[in-house]
């Protein structure tokens, strides 16, 4: 079984070291506040149902809305359990060295028709809701498929288990930088997307 760490991951670079895109206040609040957040509910939420944590795998997930549980705990499981998720991973895909290599590059041309093409989907995928949300990269069948989800839902509730890329889209992730501009942190985050960790998700890396 591939279970998930009940944990919350170390910061993987310095608060400051994705600036000038990413402002290290920015960082700090998010980690600490946010991240801190959800995963203290989801652990509490486990605790309130008797789940073990032995028992957290990818599929956990797309099990939730089958738990014989009231439907307020498989909210709280969705919305904290997924946010701990996915948050454990988007500090993972993102880095102060960010190169898109040769090869990879030709699988987003083979895909998408071109790299910029793959960059305007997936960008329009992460402007196009309202409210706050994530858009995201999965592997699917030996294709690559680009989508977004509301809140805190992620691929795994989707039963798509090989996410290979997560761009947070709350207000959270940029406000105290770029204030309304969503577009242009999302535009500058395109240049710290940590392309290595990218492709060796999508030669079936494990997740942490």
């Amino acid at each position: 079984m591939n279970t998930l760490p009940l944990k919350m991951i170390d910061m993987p670079y310095d608060w400051d070291a994705l600036e000038p895109y990413i402002d290290r206040a920015t960082m700090c609040y998010h980690y600490k506040n946010h991240y801190g957040g959800y995963y203290s509910k989801f652990v509490n939420a486990l605790k309130e149902i008797e789940v073990n944590s032995s028992e957290i795998d990818l599929e956990f997930f797309y099990r939730i809305d089958d738990l014989d549980v009231k439907d307020s705990y498989k909210s709280l499981l969705k919305n904290n359990g997924g946010g701990r998720w996915n948050h454990s991973m988007f500090w993972l895909w993102m880095s102060p060295s960010s190169k898109l290599s040769g090869a990879f590059k030709k699988v987003l041309e083979s895909e998408f028709w071109s790299e910029e093409s793959f960059k305007d989907k997936f960008l329009s995928a992460a402007v196009g809701r309202f409210g706050s949300w994530w858009a995201w990269l999965v592997k699917r069948e030996d294709k690559l498929v680009i989508y977004s989800t509301p809140n805190q839902d992620n691929p795994l509730m989707k039963g798509d288990f090989q996410v290979l890329l997560g761009v947070d889209v709350w207000e959270h992730a940029y406000y105290l930088k770029y204030q309304y501009r969503r577009d242009e942190y999302l535009r500058n985050w395109w240049n710290i997307i940590n392309w290595e960790r990218v492709e060796q998700l999508r030669n079936g890396a494990i997740w942490f």
